[in-house]
């Protein structure tokens, strides 16, 4: 990870203080090649929509920030807390170097349990996986193995509604027919208890996003930088105009001062800012890519 900016940049635009890999970059990182034919053609494997993270550490941090900042990252929940109550995953101090974080290492066991009951299946992929809907006959079409199957067996007796019933015939083992008034009673509910149990991220679009920690916005924080940078200058500044002897002396070493302040300012907005480190993840997808489902 690495984020390069400045102040300038800040103010005008705060997704600056950004790392945002494109998509194609992710693949690249978390996704494995696995080979489709004896050819040799390979393709990725693994949703990146449906990953779940097991332990997330952040080493090597340094940052030439000059105040605390913040750090937000796809997929981790913040539970760090700074003075101004805002949430992170992380803080890092001011100037930090060489800082290491634990960002996310939670118990993912009833993901896993349902990933071995119904592998392949996640909240995002629940209402089409293994589903074929014909709305010109009212019904849905879900295999043996699907989610919904199990929830409309166990809770049959109080639905008390709709078309329910195994498929036969050749060629039709392993799939339920569904009513699909049913099916739209049921679904929502399921999808609720598996968003729950699931505890799944989208790393497509993985970033990692930093805050100021103690101030509101990057606006407050040029403030603070500017108000400590130049105070020894106008010290200086101060004591020479309090010795001069002519009205002239005074003006031309005012003119000075404000001439040495502008400078001084711009000098600090366009300064480089940088934060860097390693993101250490261990992590397993629940689901294969969504080109491989069927």
């Amino acid at each position: 990870m690495n984020i390069n900016t400045n102040l300038a940049d800040l103010m005008l635009n705060p997704r600056k203080a950004g790392w945002h890999p494109s998509e194609a970059v992710i693949s690249t990182i978390l996704q494995k090649e696995q080979f489709t034919d004896l050819n040799g053609t390979k393709k990725p494997c693994g949703d990146l929509r449906s990953v779940v993270l097991h332990h997330v550490k952040l080493t090597n941090a340094c940052s030439n920030i000059p105040v605390a900042v913040g750090l937000r990252m796809t997929g981790i929940e913040e539970k760090v807390f700074s003075p101004t109550a805002q949430k992170f995953a992380a803080i890092l101090p001011e100037n930090a170097i060489n800082q290491s974080r634990v960002l996310d290492h939670s118990d993912k066991s009833s993901t896993h349990t349902f990933a071995s009951k119904f592998p392949g299946y996640t909240a995002t992929n629940l209402s089409q996986r293994n589903v074929h809907k014909v709305p010109s006959q009212g019904v849905v079409f879900a295999a043996a193995d699907h989610p919904m199957i199990q929830a409309i067996q166990e809770n049959k007796e109080c639905l008390q509604m709709g078309h329910f019933a195994p498929l036969e015939g050749q060629g039709s083992q392993g799939l339920y027919s569904i009513g699909e008034d049913m099916w739209n009673h049921v679904l929502p509910h399921v999808l609720d208890q598996v968003e729950s149990q699931v505890r799944t991220c989208d790393m497509t679009g993985l970033n990692v996003q930093i805050t100021p920690a103690d101030h509101s916005s990057w606006t407050q924080v040029r403030q603070q930088v500017l108000a400590t940078e130049t105070a020894a200058l106008k010290t200086a500044f101060e004591r020479k105009i309090g010795l001069a002897e002519s009205g002239p002396e005074r003006d031309g070493l005012r003119a000075e001062m404000t001439t040495a302040l502008k400078d001084y300012e711009s000098s600090i907005d366009l300064q480089k800012m940088t934060v860097s480190g390693d993101l250490e993840l261990q992590y397993k997808f629940i689901a294969d890519s969504p080109e491989s489902q069927s």
